[in-house]
C-alpha cells in the first residue's frame, strides 16, 4: 500500500478484560476525526489508557506496579491489541524500524502491537503481521514510535483527564506548568535554572576567595612596611626613655612646690577659724538675753489682752441689755397709745361719729359675708367639675387598658416614632405616589408560625428598621423624600426610607438573591429576613438592611463568632442576650422594640388620638386643682377678716355694766403700763451711764496695749537680726571647718604624692641637667612619642623569612583565584545559550499559540492572546490570558466559565499541532461547555485536523472523547462512536 491522503497510519484498537471493558473494538481508519461519547463511568479514559499503553508509553492514573490493576473481572489476564498501518513512502516504509529482528515483521503493509498483562501485573508485549509474531520490549515500541513523530513526551499527543482543568479552572501559574510539562520546555526551564544556580554558586564559592586574596595581600603588605618601621621604633624608645625622666623630675618638684603653699594656707584658715567661732560664741549670748526679754513682754501683754476682753465682754452685755430694755420700751409706748385710743373709741360709741362708724363696719360685714358666700358656691362647683373629670380619666383609661395587648408596652421612644409614622403615612396617603410606597414595616410584617416563640428577639434584631417605609420606583422616592422634609422641616425622626426598584438586565446585587446558610452548625436557626412573611420589596430591603443570623444561646462563643465571619453576617442568640459580629468580635445586643407586628396602622391611631384625650384631661384636672386651691386661700383670708369685723363691732353689742367694767379694766392698764415705762426709762438711764464709762476705759486699754505691741516688735527685730547675723557666723565657721578638712586632706596627700613623684623620678636617673619650665610643652612630646610608637607596634616574631611566606601565600591564592575567574566565565556563556534556548522556546511556544488561538476562535473574541510574566522566576512565572469577546467586549476575567473552557481546549488544540504526530486524542472534550460552545468545540477540531492535513506529509487522525453532543451536528470528518452498556459481557459502540 503506498502513502495517500485518506490513509491512515492508526487502524484500530482492541481491548479484552482491560479494567471495565468484557471486550471493545475500535475501528480507527473509517473518517479522519473519531468522537467517543458516553455516560460518566462507561469507560472512555480506560480507551484512552489503552492506547497510550499500546504505543508504549504510560498513562498518568496507571504506575508500572500496578499494572496488576488493570485486569478486569472476566479473566486472569487482559490484553490491548493496536493494529498500525505502515504504508510505503519513496519506496521505504513510514515506520521505520532499526532493529534486525523485527524488520522482517514491520516491514509490511500492517502489523499488529499486542499487549498481555498477567493477574501478577506481569506485561508481555509481541510484534504480530502475516502470521509471524516476535516478543518485543517497550524501548522497542517507543522507538518505532518516535519515527513517526510520537515521543516520550505524549501530552503533544495524548490529552488526558485533568489538563482541561487546569487550562480552564487553574491559576496562572499552574496554566504555566501545565503548559510548559506539555511542551517539554519544563526541562529546558529546569536547566536554565539550575545554570543559574550553577553560576550562583560559583560566585558564591569564589567571593571568599577574592576576599582572602584580599586579606593576604593587606597582611603582606603590612609585614613589609613594620619592617621599615622597626629602626624607627628604636630611635624613638631613646627619646621617650629621656623626655619621661625629664616629666616625673618636672612633677615631684612642682608637688614640693604645691605642698609647702598648701601647708601655709591650712595654718591661715585655722587661726581664721578661732576668731569666727569666739565671735559666734558672743552673739549666741546676746541672742539668748534677747528671747528671756522678749518673753517677758509678751506674758505682760498677753495678761492685759485678757483683761481688755473681759472689759470688752461685760460691754457687749450692757448693750445687750440695753437693746432689750429699749425694745420692751417701745412695745410699752405702743400698748399706751392702744389703750388710749381703745378708751377714746369707748367714749365715743354713741356719738353720732361713732353710730356712723359702727353702720360703715356692718356694712361691710354684710358684703364680707355675700362675698364669701359666692366664692365657696364657685368652689364648690369646681370641685364638682373636678370629680365629674377625674371619672372621665378613669373612662378613658379603662378604654386604653382594653386595648394595652394590641398597643404593647411601649417606650416613649416607640410611641413618639409611631405618632410619626402616622403622621408621615398620612401624608403619603394623599399623594398620588401612595400605592408606591410601603410602610411603615410593623404593619406589613408577619412572623411565619414555626417561629413565632422567636418574636421578641426577630423585632430586636430589626430594630429601627420596624418604623421604615420602601419607595418601589424612582419617582415615589423622590416624592418620599420631598413629604418627609415638608413634614419634619425642623426636627428630623430616627425613620428610614429605602429605595428598591425593579430588577434589571445584568449582574444582580447580593442583597436581591436569597440569603441561605450552608454548612450551618447545629443551633443556627437562620437569617432573620427568612423567618418573616412580607411583601417582595419589603424582603428586598429588610436582606439589604438586615443581615443578621438567629442562634440558639447553648452554642459558645467561638463557633458562634467562626461562623459571623464565614457567613459575613452578625449572630443574635435567640434569647437575645449575646451579639456576635462578621468582624471577629461581640458587643452589646440591639435594644427591645415591643410594638406590635402586622396591626393595622389606624388602630394605633385610635389609641393615640385616646392618650391625646387623656393628656388633654390630666392638664383640665391639674388646672381646676389649682383654681381649688385658690379659691380656699382667698375664702380662708376672707373669714379671718370677718372675725376681725365682728370683733369691733362687738362694743356697740354689749350692756352698759359691761362697757364700764371694759372701761375701767382698760384706765388700770394704762396706768399699770404708764408705771412700768417710768421704771424701764430709768434702769435705761443707768445702763447708757455704765456704757459710756466701759467704753472710755477700753479706748485707753486699746492704747496701752497697742504700745506694749510697738515695744515687743522692736524687740523682736532686734532678735530676728542677731538671729541672721548669729547663723552667718556659724555657716562661716562651718564653711572654715570643711576647707580646714580638705587641706588637711590635700597636705597628707601632697605628702605621699611627694614621697612616690621622688621615688619615680630618682627609678629613671638622676635629676637632668636642663628642665624646662612649662609641662605642657614636655607632656606634650611624650605623648607625641609615646603615640608614634603604639603605631609602630608589630607582631614580635615579625622576621624577614615569615614576610617570604606570606608573599608563597598570596602567589597560590592568586593562581586558584584565576582559575575559578575562567570557570565562572564558562559556566555563564552556558547560562547565556540556555537563556536564549529558553526564551527562544518561549516565544516559539507563545507566538503558535497566539496564532492558533485568533484563528480558531476569530468567530467569537475580536482579541485572545497569551502571555507569561516573571518567566525567569520559578515560583511568580504565571501563563496570563487576554481575551476580548465580539459584541459586548467583555475581558478574559468577565467571561463566563463555559467561555474559559472554550479556550482552554482551544489551547490543547494549539498544543497539538506543535507536534507532526499521526495520531492526536484528547479526554474531557467539551466537557463544561453548553451546547452552544460544544458545536464551536468540535468546529475548531475540524479547523486544527485541516491545517494539520495541509502542513503534513503524514495523515493525522484525531480521537475526541466527550460525555455527550446533545444533538450537535457534526460534518462528515466526524465518526461518532458512543459506548453503552460498558458493565455488561460485551461492550457495544454504537455508531
Amino acid at each position: 500500500m503506498t502513502l495517500a491522503q485518506d490513509n491512515y497510519i492508526f487502524k484500530s484498537l482492541k481491548l479484552q478484560n482491560f479494567k471495565m471493558h468484557k471486550q471493545t473494538e475500535l475501528n480507527l481508519e473509517e473518517l479522519p476525526i473519531t468522537v467517543i461519547s458516553g455516560a460518566n463511568g462507561s469507560g472512555k479514559t480506560q480507551i484512552l489508557e489503552a492506547l497510550i499503553l499500546a504505543v508504549g508509553h504510560t498513562p498518568s492514573r496507571v504506575s508500572l506496579g500496578s499494572s496488576k490493576d488493570l485486569v478486569g473481572q472476566f479473566g486472569s489476564k487482559c490484553s490491548i491489541q493496536l493494529e498500525l498501518n505502515n504504508p510505503s513512502l519513496s519506496e521505504q516504509r513510514l515506520i521505520t524500524v532499526t532493529d534486525p529482528d523485527l524488520i522482517s515483521i514491520a516491514n509490511n503493509e500492517s502489523f499488529f502491537l499486542e499487549i498481555e498483562i498477567s493477574a501478577n501485573g506481569r506485561i508481555k508485549r509481541k510484534i504480530v503481521a502475516k502470521g509471524k509474531s516476535k516478543d518485543i520490549t517497550r524501548a522497542q515500541v517507543q522507538r518505532l514510535m518516535k519515527s513517526i513523530g510520537i515521543y516520550e513526551d505524549t501530552m503533544l499527543n495524548f490529552t488526558e483527564e485533568g489538563y482541561l482543568s487546569s487550562f480552564a479552572d487553574g491559576s496562572p501559574h499552574k496554566k504555566l506548568s501545565t503548559l510548559l510539562a506539555a511542551t517539554g520546555l519544563k526541562e529546558i526551564f529546569t536547566s536554565y535554572l539550575d545554570s543559574m544556580k550553577r553560576v550562583d554558586e560559583k560566585e558564591k564559592e569564589i567571593s571568599p576567595l577574592i576576599l582572602q586574596l584580599e586579606k593576604e595581600q593587606n597582611k603582606l603588605s603590612k609585614l613589609e612596611e613594620n619592617l621599615e618601621r622597626m629602626q624607627k621604633k628604636k630611635e624613638l624608645i631613646t627619646r621617650y626613655e629621656e623626655v619621661e625622666k625629664e616629666l616625673h623630675w618636672y612633677d615631684s618638684l612642682e608637688s614640693q612646690k604645691q605642698f609647702k603653699e598648701v601647708k601655709s594656707e591650712l595654718k591661715n584658715k585655722e587661726t581664721e577659724f578661732s576668731k569666727t567661732k569666739e565671735k559666734a560664741f558672743n552673739k549666741n549670748k546676746e541672742h539668748e538675753d534677747l528671747l528671756v526679754k522678749c518673753k517677758e513682754l509678751e506674758e505682760i501683754s498677753l495678761d492685759f489682752k485678757i483683761k481688755l476682753q473681759k472689759k470688752s465682754d461685760k460691754l457687749n452685755q450692757l448693750k445687750g441689755q440695753k437693746e432689750e430694755k429699749e425694745r420692751k420700751f417701745l412695745n410699752l409706748e405702743k400698748k399706751i397709745s392702744e389703750i388710749v385710743k381703745q378708751i377714746k373709741d369707748f367714749k365715743n360709741l354713741n356719738t353720732s361719729e361713732g353710730l356712723e362708724k359702727k353702720i360703715q363696719l356692718q356694712e361691710e360685714l354684710d358684703n364680707l359675708k355675700s362675698k364669701l358666700k359666692a366664692l365657696i358656691f364657685q368652689k364648690e362647683s369646681i370641685v364638682f367639675e373636678l370629680e365629674k373629670n377625674i371619672e372621665e380619666e378613669e373612662s378613658i383609661k379603662k378604654r386604653i387598658d382594653e386595648r394595652s395587648e394590641i398597643y404593647g408596652n411601649l417606650s416613649n421612644y416607640e410611641r413618639n416614632l409611631i405618632k410619626n409614622t402616622i403622621t408621615y403615612q398620612e401624608r403619603i396617603r394623599t399623594s398620588s405616589f401612595k400605592d408606591e410606597i410601603i410602610g411603615p414595616l410593623y404593619e406589613v410584617l408577619e412572623i411565619k408560625s414555626e417561629f413565632q416563640e422567636y418574636e421578641n428577639v426577630i423585632k430586636s434584631a430589626i430594630g429601627k428598621y420596624l418604623y421604615s417605609f420602601v419607595a418601589t420606583t424612582q419617582e415615589a422616592y423622590e416624592e418620599a423624600k420631598k413629604i418627609y422634609d415638608e413634614v419634619f422641616f425642623q426636627y428630623k425622626p430616627n425613620i428610614t426610607v429605602g429605595r428598591i426598584l425593579e430588577e434589571k438586565e445584568g449582574p444582580k446585587p447580593d442583597y436581591l438573591f436569597s440569603q441561605k446558610l450552608d454548612k450551618k452548625p447545629d443551633g443556627v436557626i437562620d437569617f432573620v429576613v427568612n423567618l418573616v412573611e412580607s411583601p417582595p420589596q419589603v424582603k428586598m430591603f429588610l436582606r439589604k438592611f438586615c443581615k443578621i443570623v438567629l442562634a440558639l444561646p447553648h452554642l459558645s462563643p467561638n463557633i458562634l463568632t467562626d461562623f459571623a465571619r464565614q457567613s459575613k453576617a452578625n449572630i443574635l442568640t435567640a434569647d437575645g442576650s449575646s451579639f456576635y459580629l462578621s468582624l471577629e468580635a461581640f458587643g452589646r445586643p440591639p435594644q427591645p422594640y415591643n410594638v406590635k407586628l402586622g396591626v393595622d396602622l389606624g388602630k394605633y391611631q385610635s389609641i393615640e388620638r385616646i392618650r391625646e384625650q387623656l393628656d388633654n384631661l390630666y392638664n383640665k384636672i391639674e388646672g381646676l386643682k389649682n383654681k381649688e386651691q385658690e379659691y380656699i386661700i382667698y375664702i380662708s383670708s376672707l373669714e379671718v377678716y370677718q372675725r376681725e369685723m365682728e370683733s369691733k363691732l362687738k362694743p356697740w353689742t354689749a350692756t352698759q355694766d359691761e362697757l364700764e367694767k371694759e372701761f375701767l379694766k382698760l384706765e388700770n392698764l394704762k396706768t399699770e403700763f404708764e408705771a412700768q415705762y417710768e421704771v424701764d426709762n430709768e434702769e435705761n438711764s443707768q445702763l447708757e451711764e455704765k456704757i459710756t464709762i466701759l467704753n472710755n476705759e477700753l479706748v485707753e486699754a486699746e492704747k496701752e496695749l497697742k504700745n506694749q505691741q510697738e515695744i515687743i516688735d522692736k524687740e523682736k527685730q532686734k532678735i530676728d537680726k542677731v538671729s541672721q547675723n548669729l547663723q552667718n557666723l556659724r555657716d562661716k565657721r562651718e564653711k572654715i571647718l570643711k576647707h580646714i578638712e580638705l587641706l588637711s586632706m590635700e597636705v597628707e596627700e601632697l605628702k605621699t604624692r611627694n614621697k612616690q613623684l621622688l621615688k619615680f623620678a630618682k627609678e629613671k636617673g638622676e635629676t637632668p641637667a636642663e628642665i624646662r619650665e612649662d609641662r605642657v610643652e614636655i607632656f606634650s612630646e611624650y605623648n607625641k612619642i609615646k603615640g608614634q610608637l603604639e603605631l609602630l607596634e608589630i607582631t614580635p616574631d615579625i622576621s624577614s623569612e615569615s614576610v617570604e611566606n606570606q608573599k608563597k601565600i598570596v602567589d597560590e591564592i592568586e593562581k586558584e583565584a584565576q582559575a575559578n575567574v575562567i570557570h565562572l566565565k564558562n559556566l555563564k556563556k552556558d547560562l547565556e545559550r540556555r537563556i536564549d534556548e529558553w526564551e527562544g522556546g518561549l516565544y516559539n511556544i507563545i507566538s503558535h499559540l497566539n496564532r492558533m488561538l485568533n484563528l480558531l476562535l476569530r468567530d467569537t473574541f475580536d482579541t485572545i492572546s497569551v502571555k507569561i510574566t516573571n518567566y525567569n522566576e520559578e515560583r511568580n512565572a504565571e501563563l496570563i490570558i487576554e481575551a476580548e469577546t465580539k459584541g459586548d467586549k467583555r475581558s478574559y476575567r468577565q467571561l463566563s466559565g463555559g467561555e474559559k473552557t472554550l479556550i482552554a481546549q482551544a489551547i490543547i488544540l494549539a498544543l497539538h499541532m506543535i507536534n507532526h504526530s499521526p495520531i492526536h486524542a484528547i479526554d474531557e472534550f467539551t466537557q463544561k461547555l453548553d451546547k452552544k460552545n460544544r458545536a464551536l468545540a468540535f468546529s475548531m477540531a475540524l479547523a486544527t485536523y485541516n491545517l494539520a492535513r495541509e502542513n503534513r506529509i503524514i495523515t493525522p487522525q484525531f480521537i475526541l472523547i466527550t460525555p455527550m453532543l446533545d444533538d450537535v451536528d457534526l460534518s462528515k470528518e466526524f465518526s461518532h462512536k458512543v459506548l453503552i452498556e460498558s458493565k455488561v459481557t460485551k461492550t457495544e459502540m454504537r455508531e
